[in-house]
């Protein structure tokens, strides 16, 4: 093994003679340990034994391929992420909102777009979907009181779904936790800032300079008037901070910070919303998440991944760009 390069012939049969009647899995494990010292020849080396081992789904399992997880961990040049920091892998060109339009949903379900550039987001945990939907009841409650007391043009709250900021020089679209927001026209993805009333947004470590720095900025850049921040304490929502936009400075304000200590938080701008704390733990998931069980205190329908059924006119028919009610539906529903 001391002198490479070597054809590849010779290797595979360097491996299959390590363990003559090993598994197919065996030698996977065997061919890993050769490749670890190769170079270019190290993806073709695993992929001749790998195709026998894969699993009907298709995979193999990742506890399988211990060796290969712990060249990641390391920092191995052997890993995923050197693999992938290639010219070739590049983003070709920058995102714009029609691009957006065309891309997959799946991609699109996993970025967000800085600056026209594709940057993936963190996976939310359980505590983060649970808090999201706690300030969507709280937003929707009140988006149908609204809609009930002042008829007009209606208001629906989302959460996860693409919000446009701007398009040029480079577009940038963000997917925030929670909005309120003007009806859009139906189709009309991703929604442009000036419909959005309300941006909330859940903290977490993760996403906690995101949140409290980047997002800050470029949603108030975008003219979005009100920006609540949630922080977590475990699985609660500890505080709220609700925050305007003072358009002398182009930045936004803290207008107040709503804590359990009220019980109730009574907020009248930009609609009156009632935030009731002894309510808020039971307004969350109930049930499993991760096996995509779910109620509502309220007792609306939603279906196994999580969706309402009774989608408003911004999301009829539509099951990709997240979860919206219309106020003007719920005011004329029984439930």
């Amino acid at each position: 093994m001391a002198e490479f390069p070597v054809p590849l012939d010779n290797l595979i049969a360097y491996v299959q003679d390590l363990r003559p009647e090993g598994e197919p899995l065996d030698r996977v494990a065997d061919a890993f340990a050769v490749s670890a010292q190769l170079d270019e020849q190290s993806d073709a080396l695993i992929g001749y034994f790998a195709k026998p081992a894969e699993h009907p789904s298709g995979a193999i399992s990742p506890v399988l391929l211990g060796s290969r997880s712990r060249s990641v961990s390391t920092g191995d040049p052997m890993s995923s992420i050197y693999e992938w920091a290639a010219l070739e892998n590049l983003q070709p060109e920058p995102i714009t909102g029609e691009v957006w339009r065309n891309l997959p949903e799946e991609f699109r379900r996993q970025v967000e777009v800085v600056s026209g550039q594709a940057v993936r987001r963190e996976a939310p945990d359980d505590a983060h979907l649970a808090a999201a939907r706690s300030l969507a009841t709280v937003l929707d409650t009140a988006a149908s009181e609204h809609t009930t007391l002042h008829p007009g043009p209606p208001l629906n709250v989302s959460n996860d779904f693409d919000v446009l900021l701007w398009d040029a020089p480079a577009a940038t679209i963000r997917r925030p936790d929670v909005a309120l927001h003007n009806q859009a026209p139906n189709g009309l993805r991703p929604v442009p800032a000036s419909y959005i009333r309300i941006v909330a947004e859940v903290v977490s470590a993760a996403s906690d300079w995101t949140d409290r720095a980047g997002k800050m900025g470029e949603y108030a850049a975008a003219g979005i008037p009100f920006y609540w921040l949630a922080s977590l304490a475990g699985d609660n929502v500890a505080s709220i901070d609700v925050r305007f936009l003072d358009h002398s400075i182009g930045a936004y304000r803290l207008l107040r910070t709503l804590t359990p200590e009220d019980e109730v938080s009574v907020l009248d701008v930009p609609i009156r919303t009632t935030v009731p704390w002894n309510q808020l733990p039971l307004w969350a998931f109930i049930g499993t998440v991760s096996g995509n069980t779910f109620r509502s205190a309220r007792k609306q329908p939603f279906t196994r991944d999580g969706r309402d059924d009774r989608v408003g006119e911004f999301g009829a028919g539509h099951k990709g760009d997240g979860h919206c009610r219309s106020a003007s539906n719920r005011a004329n529903s029984p439930v």
